[in-house]
């Protein structure tokens, strides 16, 4: 009898257990829809990126050209009309505050899976060369929204980067089983009157600003945002352009309102390159070459501005130096990109999109006229 009742307990409980992780599941891809942008991106092209490699014939012998990197490619240059003038298949898979630790993850996953396309074009930039808070932004979203790997427990190189903590390296097997722990910190921040990370003066403008929010009508709206997010990338393959919400259709209208810089003392964060980033920098070089796979790295200009606000000895100089020195393959326009081609600081609007992609076909192909 007392195993009888033993055996019981034991069923009950796994049987609670099962409809939890289903309940959870369900929850996760319930609510995911009304996350913040980048965080619905992230799972959006995780599940994208899972495709190509596993049902969309990565291992066809078509000749392919890849492209990874972060949001300033995703922005920067149409895929649709480069397969249209160089007759390329395409595959156009950068995600939003990507660093080279997550294009280092993806190289290795695409080269496990048997597929070696023609070319790969990586995209590098002052965001993913220096230590800046798109760093903690990537790795956050890597916790909550990618893919489980072992690698991260092993792989020193990314055990280190990505797990600040043994409560990280809990936190990205368990919200596995659990997706809607992946949520939580998201969903809170929507709820709470004022975000806990924020501290206002009672004289602080913004706190009636912040007072004001409607969480269900934000709810609504990031949800109305999503599903056109989707469509704009099904329908541009990847490409989206980043601060423009409404359909994309290449109709150049020059920005002469351009979004102010922040004020003093932002710059003297892009000075330095993080170290760890050239060491993963270096890592996906050396596979390439091991591979013999052809590559390419994209060096996409950023706001006139911009750059004069950080000024000539900075991160991305300092890589660039690398890669002469190295000998690595690498590219970047030598015409000006003017102030009213870019959305923001970084990111290109269809002016620029149009000026870039016809200097990057210039330069890859003799076809496009």
């Amino acid at each position: 009898m007392k195993k009888l009742g033993k055996h019981k307990i034991l069923f009950w409980a796994g049987s609670f257990l099962f409809l939890l992780i289903l309940a959870s599941n369900f929850l996760f891809e319930y609510f995911l829809p009304f996350q913040e942008k980048n965080a619905f991106l992230y799972d959006l092209l995780r599940k994208k990126f899972e495709r190509r490699l596993v049902y969309d014939g990565m291992k066809n012998k078509e000749p392919t050209w890849l492209f990874l990197g972060d949001s300033q490619l995703m922005s920067g240059i149409n895929p649709a009309e480069l397969q249209k003038s160089t007759g390329k298949r395409i595959l156009f898979l950068p995600r939003p505050s990507e660093q080279p630790e997550g294009i280092l993850i993806r190289i290795n996953e695409l080269l496990s899976s048997g597929w070696k396309p023609e070319k790969i074009f990586l995209n590098a930039n002052y965001f993913n060369t220096a230590d800046v808070d798109i760093v903690p932004a990537h790795r956050s979203l890597v916790l909550n929204y990618d893919s489980f790997r072992w690698s991260l427990y092993w792989n020193s190189q990314e055990r280190t980067f990505y797990f600040r903590n043994i409560g990280d390296a809990l936190f990205f097997a368990l919200a596995r089983i659990f997706p809607l722990m992946k949520l939580n910190s998201a969903i809170s921040s929507e709820i709470r009157t004022i975000p806990k990370t924020e501290q206002f003066l009672e004289t602080d403008p913004r706190l009636s600003e912040i007072l004001s929010v409607n969480p269900i009508e934000r709810w609504k709206t990031n949800r109305d945002k999503n599903e056109r997010l989707v469509a704009e990338l099904e329908r541009n393959e990847g490409f989206l352009e980043w601060n423009n919400s409404e359909i994309y259709t290449g109709k150049c209208v020059p920005n002469h309102s351009p979004q102010a810089l922040p004020g003093r003392g932002w710059e003297s964060n892009y000075k330095k390159m993080r170290s760890s980033s050239l060491a993963a920098w270096k890592s996906i070089f050396k596979i390439l070459k091991k591979e013999n796979i052809s590559f390419e790295v994209l060096l996409i200009p950023s706001r006139p501005d911009f750059v004069t606000a950080v000024g000539e000895d900075n991160a991305l100089s300092q890589f660039e130096t690398v890669l002469k020195k190295d000998e690595i393959p690498f590219v970047k326009p030598e015409e000006p990109f003017e102030i009213s081609v870019f959305g923001d600081y970084t990111h290109l609007n269809a002016c620029g999109v149009k000026k870039l992609t016809r200097w990057f076909l210039t330069i890859n192909t003799r076809s496009y006229l």
